[in-house]
């Protein structure tokens, strides 16, 4: 039984847990429109680490917990790029509203998308942003 025990312990922890916060925060800029989108898994944490490298208090505007963080992140980002404020650079120029929207219709998809055939995916996927594009 020691054995057991020593390979119970000695088990590796999760690298990628699923679930997660997306949020949204206000540039802290005096710029009006321009939004930050980001992930984490561990919220308070993140946010007070954020909050170090800035003199003001950020402005949390809209976090949304999902169970496919990495998927919602990708597919937000893809639709929001032709709005970025700056490349390579995740601030977005666009009304809150409508990044709130993209938001909750990139969780709709991942969650119809996590149980359909691998086959038909890519084709479903390019299908899906070309739809969240068009409303943009």
């Amino acid at each position: 039984m020691p054995s057991l025990n020593i390979c119970k312990k000695n088990q590796k922890s999760k690298i990628n847990p699923k679930t997660g916060i997306i949020y949204i925060i206000r540039s802290t800029k005096d710029i009006n429109g321009i939004y930050r989108n980001g992930k984490t898994i561990k919220f308070k944490q993140h946010i007070l680490h954020r909050q170090r490298s800035h003199t003001n208090v950020l402005e949390i505007l809209y976090d949304h917990e999902t169970d496919f963080i990495d998927q919602v992140k990708s597919c937000l980002k893809t639709s929001l790029k032709h709005v970025q404020y700056k490349k390579r650079k995740e601030f977005c120029q666009v009304d809150f509203d409508l990044i709130k929207k993209t938001l909750n219709s990139c969780e709709k998809i991942q969650s119809k998308l996590i149980n359909k055939p691998t086959k038909k995916l890519q084709n479903e996927r390019y299908y899906i942003y070309t739809k969240i594009i068009q409303i943009i």
